[in-house]
């Protein structure tokens, strides 16, 4: 879902943002770490956040969720056991970057809670409380054990365009005027949903990527990190 002033630009933030949640998905079902990335010449934003997140003890690691270096960029951000994650496509891989750069920042700056059982898991502020409280630190350690890097530049397969199978639903409240909100909705996608146990187990490709893993698909997932 995305918001704009107009409904084009809208429709196609919100397409962008199905494209990130659908690559993060795959990575995260398939339990293969992605490539880390070097931004050798980041955008003046994401300079400045990663200073102030450095300056807090945190490092940051970019990755490529992208498939056939497609910009698609995802975040961590990590001091100790506390983990922050944030992701962004973009037909620029630098933008796609430093937008993820700064959805892992704002999850760093909402409150730390106390420790929570794995099964109150349900709604996004939970998944980042689970991952911000080092509790889910030992579930996401893998994606930052890839040896394989690649700089930003190298992204330069261009990002997809809609599909004719592709749904796209305006809101026509009134209320949000100015702003056009915009769902769009894909089924060749993978959907992001929350909670633990909640994967998407009913879809095939969904079922081939956790086979893939050896794990049962009888047994719980741990959460995502996605906010």
């Amino acid at each position: 879902m995305a918001a704009h002033t107009g409904s084009a630009q809208a429709t196609r933030i919100a397409w962008y943002e199905l494209l990130e949640r659908d690559a993060f998905m795959r990575v995260w079902l398939s339990k293969l770490p992605p490539k880390q990335l070097i931004a050798s010449d980041p955008l003046p934003e994401q300079r400045l956040l990663t200073a102030a997140l450095q300056r807090q003890g945190w490092t940051i690691v970019l990755l490529d969720l992208g498939a056939n270096g497609r910009p698609i960029v995802g975040a961590a951000a990590v001091r100790g056991q506390h983990f922050a994650f944030g992701a962004a496509a973009d037909p620029d891989p630098a933008v796609a970057a430093e937008k993820a750069v700064r959805e892992a920042w704002s999850v760093t700056r909402a409150p730390v809670c106390e420790r929570a059982s794995i099964s109150a898991v349900r709604t996004p502020a939970d998944h980042r409380r689970y991952y911000m409280s080092g509790q889910g630190h030992r579930d996401v350690s893998w994606l930052l054990q890839s040896d394989a890097q690649a700089d930003l530049s190298e992204l330069s397969i261009g990002l997809p365009e809609p599909s004719r199978d592709v749904i796209v639903y305006e809101w026509p409240a009134k209320i949000t005027r100015p702003f056009r909100v915009v769902r769009v909705l894909d089924p060749a996608m993978i959907p992001i949903t929350f909670g633990y146990g909640r994967e998407p187990l009913g879809r095939s490709d969904v079922q081939r990527l956790v086979a893939s893993t050896g794990a049962s698909l009888d047994e719980p997932m741990p959460p995502h990190p996605f906010p």
